[in-house]
């Protein structure tokens, strides 16, 4: 069995029918980290994770592990900020929904 690592990424969704998160955008981006083994099942877990609250995925950006993850690059805070939820417990956060219209 590999070792699980976080995964962060970008994805951008779209509102699926009976969405209330979003409703009022045609989408958004979003920054995500997930606990995975690898970049495959990552990518799987987001899908499942977003169908869930129904968001339909259109891409995956800037997939990375926490161990790339520049600390010190005030462009990741909001990354920084879900990987404390994640050693907090959570297998799954998400960050601000960046909406457009």
């Amino acid at each position: 069995m590999k070792t699980e690592k976080v995964w962060f990424a970008v994805v951008g969704i779209k509102p699926l029918k009976g969405n209330t998160t979003i409703s009022d955008a045609s989408g958004a981006h979003v920054n995500v980290a997930c606990i995975s083994d690898t970049k495959a099942n990552f990518k799987n877990k987001l899908q499942e994770n977003f169908e869930y609250y129904k968001f339909e995925i259109f891409e995956i950006l800037d997939i990375e592990t926490e161990e790339n993850l520049t600390i010190n690059n005030k462009n990741n805070s909001g990354k920084i900020k879900l990987l404390y939820e994640i050693k907090e417990g959570y297998r799954f956060a998400w960050g601000t929904f960046y909406t457009f219209p």
